[in-house]
């Protein structure tokens, strides 16, 4: 009995193997074939004061539909933002993964820039803050949350 499963232990692990090197080849081929990716996507913050680096226009080609992101001195994707909010301005934090930082989309078309859009159609005096991070999980939403949102005193968070 315990042979046979050392057997079946060694062949799953056999397995693994093969289709990891199965992948790492196609992967190699698909890069050279197809001249992707085309640019770097650096996500990294800075010294971790910022969830993307500020200031910057990152344009992203690694995809099928090209899109760029656009951050502030912040380090928050959309346009700048006071640390201290406005007398009688509702500041909406949006929080979540790539759904809500907007993957795939430029800035204009994300969901905390047209929610924003929206409720000033309604005369709010509001503005929402892109939060977000692609990939995140509810431990580094938490994270962005504490570090990054609670500083600018947000009414309202908003967790996708």
């Amino acid at each position: 009995m315990k042979k046979r499963l050392g057997q079946w232990v060694f062949y799953g692990l056999y397995c693994c193997v093969v289709c990891a090197i199965g992948l790492l080849l196609v992967e190699g081929v698909l890069r050279v074939a197809t001249d992707r990716p085309l640019g770097v996507f650096d996500v990294t913050p800075l010294n971790h004061t910022s969830l993307y680096h500020p200031n910057s226009r990152i344009p992203i080609e690694t995809m099928q539909i090209p899109y760029v992101v656009e951050t502030n001195s912040l380090g928050f994707r959309g346009p700048e933002i006071a640390r201290e909010k406005a007398p009688g301005m509702i500041r909406i934090a949006a929080l979540g993964d790539s759904i809500t930082d907007g993957y795939m989309v430029d800035n204009p078309d994300t969901y905390p820039v047209q929610l924003e859009a929206f409720l000033r159609e309604t005369s709010l005096p509001v503005e929402v803050l892109d939060a977000a991070r692609g990939g995140s999980t509810i431990d580094r939403e938490y994270f962005i949350l504490r570090q990054y949102v609670a500083p600018l005193k947000p009414d309202v968070v908003v967790l996708t």
